[in-house]
């Protein structure tokens, strides 16, 4: 790496079931960094603990090597305790919504989930030009379906407009001078279905720039919408370390070298991809929607 160039922050967010997809997530990123510096900022839950940390830790600056890159924790605090709760994803998605206060040092940051694969360096859109707007992101084309389409106009929302928080650049100097701290915490109670992602479109509606698709990309996309091109892989919904889906082969592939892995825990997902298991966690995945289903009709 060149070091007269500062390093990318980048935060991801983490509570103990997800120290794996996080770390995995990381060894892409740094896999892939080419003449990138990371400085990897991790906001955990209280139920992450110290043996957690150290993998993390292993997998951004390995013993004995010297790294180009650093890793800091941070605590998530108090403010998202109470926040609404639903679709199976816990209050630590709102996480992301403090960033610009958990890093004052920083004009601009990267966010991203920990169910990806990245599969390019990052600095070519850390330095998108944001142009005024409070925050960037990928839109995509399923909030045109009717049910989903309706549940944002209800709220004012633009289909066309909308990103998913998955993967955000954001203007963090210009969200403290607005102090959107404060309305962040005002809707976090409310019983959005897409929580966070909700209010990030609400609160900063009408200044959001969009991202180039192919770094937000669901893995049934990426031969048909951006072949060569992806950047980001997003496990949204089926999980590779879950069940047998779309883009899963290259997860574990970087799971293998990965600080996190276990040859107990790989054995198992080869003996079992194609077990009851997936059936059963398929099955609840089709619950998760049913139960989505119900609330998008409710919110109306």
């Amino acid at each position: 790496m060149d070091n007269s160039h500062p390093k990318i922050p980048i935060v991801f967010a983490t509570d103990h079931n997800f120290v794996v997809p996080t770390t995995v997530a990381i060894m892409s990123l740094l896999k892939n960094s080419e003449n990138c510096g990371y400085e990897i900022f991790i906001i955990v839950s209280d139920n992450v603990t110290d043996n957690d940390k150290r993998i993390l830790e292993a997998q951004v600056c390995p013993q004995n090597k010297v790294s180009s890159h650093s890793i800091t924790f941070l605590n998530a605090g108090e403010e998202f305790k109470e926040a609404y709760e639903t679709r199976g994803v816990s209050n630590a998605c709102y996480y992301r919504l403090m960033i610009p206060w958990l890093l004052p040092q920083f004009d601009k940051v990267i966010y991203s989930d920990s169910d990806v694969v990245f599969k390019g360096s990052l600095n070519d859109i850390f330095n998108h030009d944001l142009k005024g707007s409070l925050v960037a992101g990928v839109t995509g084309k399923i909030w045109s379906k009717p049910l989903l389409k309706r549940y944002l106009n209800r709220r004012g929302l633009s289909e066309k407009e909308y990103i998913n928080s998955g993967f955000l650049l954001i203007n963090s100097s210009l969200q403290r001078e607005l102090n959107l701290k404060d309305e962040y915490l005002r809707h976090s109670g409310k019983k959005y279905v897409y929580q966070d992602q909700d209010i990030i479109n609400i609160v900063c509606k009408g200044k959001i720039a969009h991202l180039p698709g192919e770094y937000n990309v669901k893995p049934k996309q990426t031969q048909s919408l951006y072949p060569g091109s992806v950047k980001i892989l997003h496990f949204i919904g089926q999980k590779p370390w879950e069940s047998h889906s779309p883009g899963s082969g290259e997860w574990w592939e970087y799971y293998k070298g990965s600080a996190a892995f276990n040859q107990d825990f790989y054995n198992q997902h080869k003996r079992h991809g194609n077990s009851l298991k997936k059936l059963e966690i398929l099955f609840k995945r089709k619950i998760e929607k049913l139960r989505l289903a119900t609330n998008l009709v409710r919110s109306r």
